[in-house]
């Protein structure tokens, strides 16, 4: 994606920028609000709003892009230049019996069309003893990794540092770019064989597509600091610290197959995404810069943990011995060219079985850092996620950590998935990370 520094004009959405607009159509077919990302930040006072308007100011200043359009131009789609400064910092202020909670899933559930939507919003929630400040995204605008950029530019004091954020310089552009032609060609033929090897396999979902989904809502566990310890121990034995990702993955493989899916298949196949970016970087703040890997285990695999995970890891090694984690970005590439129904079709559907692929959705946030302790004179005490989610699977799960404290954010759609089924599927899940269960 260009640089934001300047004046823009049309920008064009990069191939994991498509990716992700092809999934907001796919939510929207089904009656859905559409992709937007949600960061929550849970404070312990009132945040001082006009420092916080200025420094939204500054962003909006240096990053148009915020608050441009989604347009199209022939076949391809691109975000056009905005012809006027637009609001994007809300203050609510609710009563002492109006949570915060059904606020967001309001926000969330907002159904706006797609090219009259503003990409990027930021709204803070204030009431008697309990204050958030909440940023929503059109997810082809950036990942979560770039919604954390974000929100740590707002939290950097230092001008000098704040200059330090850019939209220079995509990681998949230069993936892409200093590949030769063959070479292209080469990774999508690896990647496609990847896929087919994977559709061989139908898979599991946690619920059918009988009942028609109304809305998505959202369900947060947190664990303790001394829980979390166990947590990271567990996964350093099972899969080791660089595969982290795939402990999270096979442990809720187990708790939907203890708490009952609805569709039985031949194996869990769930994708997950990581950022390319560099570790610490500040750029590209917009931009979806990730590829995406598939974890996959047969149904009966799965009832044993110890012979899944080596199940896991084996594949994750092969995967990366093999650069199967990049060979998606040529995938992505070609997959840009295709017509956003045509290309929906290619991403969800098993074309042997003619089921949905995933199993459920998950993203590992990793590790949330800000660059301050504290949001404009109030104290974050915690951080959770929303994502949208298609029908099916219905199902996502987001994860990250605060202050060395692993939070959860199951994120479904009501009423597909039955709030006692999530219950008992919570449960199990907390088992299972905890080492509980055999």
């Amino acid at each position: 994606m260009a640089s934001c520094k300047t004046d823009m004009r049309a920008v064009p959405l990069n191939p994991a920028d498509y990716f992700t607009l092809v999934m907001d159509n796919e939510i929207r077919k089904a009656g859905l609000s559409g992709s937007y990302g949600g960061i929550v930040l849970e404070l312990d006072s009132k945040p001082d709003f006009e420092a916080l308007e200025v420094r939204v100011a500054e962003f909006q200043s240096r990053f148009p892009l915020c608050r441009s359009r989604l347009t199209k131009q022939g076949k391809r789609y691109y975000w056009q230049e905005p012809t006027k400064d637009e609001k994007i910092l809300h203050l609510h202020h609710l009563s002492s019996r109006d949570g915060s909670a059904p606020r967001l899933k309001e926000i969330m559930n907002l159904r706006q069309p797609l090219d009259t939507t503003v990409p990027l919003e930021f709204h803070v929630f204030c009431q008697p003893g309990r204050h958030r400040f909440f940023i929503r995204w059109l997810h082809p605008l950036c990942d979560a990794g770039g919604a954390g950029l974000i929100l740590k530019f707002l939290l950097t004091d230092s001008l000098q540092e704040r200059q330090q954020f850019n939209d220079d310089d995509s990681p998949i552009q230069s993936y892409l770019d200093r590949w030769s032609l063959w070479e292209k060609i080469g990774f999508f033929i690896k990647g496609k064989r990847h896929i087919n090897g994977i559709d061989r396999l139908k898979s599991t979902l946690p619920v059918d597509d009988v009942v028609v989904p109304e809305q998505l809502d959202f369900k947060v566990v947190r664990f303790s600091r001394q829980q979390t310890e166990v947590i990271d121990q567990l996964a350093r034995k099972q899969v080791g610290m660089a595969a982290k990702s795939l402990y999270y993955i096979g442990c809720f493989m187990r708790a939907i197959a203890m708490t009952g899916p609805a569709v039985e298949g031949d194996a869990y196949c769930i994708p997950y995404a990581f950022n390319l970016r560099k570790q610490k970087a500040v750029s590209p703040v917009f931009g979806n810069q990730v590829s995406v890997l598939f974890a996959q285990v047969p149904t009966d695999l799965v009832e044993n943990r110890n012979n899944m995970f080596k199940y896991l890891k084996q594949q994750y090694v092969e995967a990366v011995r093999n650069k199967t984690d990049l060979a998606f970005l040529p995938v992505m590439l070609a997959g840009s060219w295709l017509s956003i129904e045509r290309y929906g079709q290619v991403l969800r559907n098993q074309s042997r079985h003619g089921t949905e692929r995933s199993s459920f959705w998950f993203s590992d946030i990793g590790e949330i850092d800000f660059a301050a302790a504290d949001f404009f004179g109030s104290v974050v005490d915690g951080v959770f996620h929303l994502s949208p989610v298609t029908s099916p699977p219905s199902l996502s799960l987001l994860l990250g950590k605060f202050d060395q404290k692993l939070v959860m954010t199951y994120n479904y759609l009501i009423p597909q998935v039955d709030s006692g089924w999530l219950g008992i599927l919570q449960k199990n899940m907390t088992s299972e990370l905890l080492g509980e269960t055999r």
